[in-house]
């Protein structure tokens, strides 16, 4: 058991959370277009160089990161900070991002 020092919300940067996925009509798995409470884009204020890890791997890691390297961010993977749905899209979503040039941090 793992005790995590807890920090309460007054104390966080409002402008560092980002929200995606809050339109039902629009799916959005990556996190690039997310924006913050001042409505700022993620992908505006990465940056050139951006570690990733997050949940789903085969989803919305995926996409975030296939974002930010259409964008021309370096791109390092994060793997043992990530989640998975699949076992196997897990490994195949992490050897298609390593094709891409990201590099992959186990």
């Amino acid at each position: 058991l793992h005790s995590f020092p807890t920090r309460r919300s007054s104390d966080l940067n409002e402008e560092n959370i980002f929200h995606k996925g809050m339109d039902d009509i629009v799916e959005e798995y990556s996190a690039f277009h997310g924006i913050n409470k001042k409505g700022i884009p993620l992908g505006t204020m990465v940056t050139d160089h951006v570690y990733v890890g997050g949940i789903a791997s085969e989803y919305c890691v995926k996409e975030t990161v296939f974002e930010l390297l259409k964008a021309g961010h370096k791109v390092t993977l994060l793997v043992k900070g990530l989640g998975y749905v699949d076992y196997n899209g897990h490994l195949a979503a992490i050897d298609a991002m390593k094709k891409l040039g990201v590099e992959i941090l186990e």
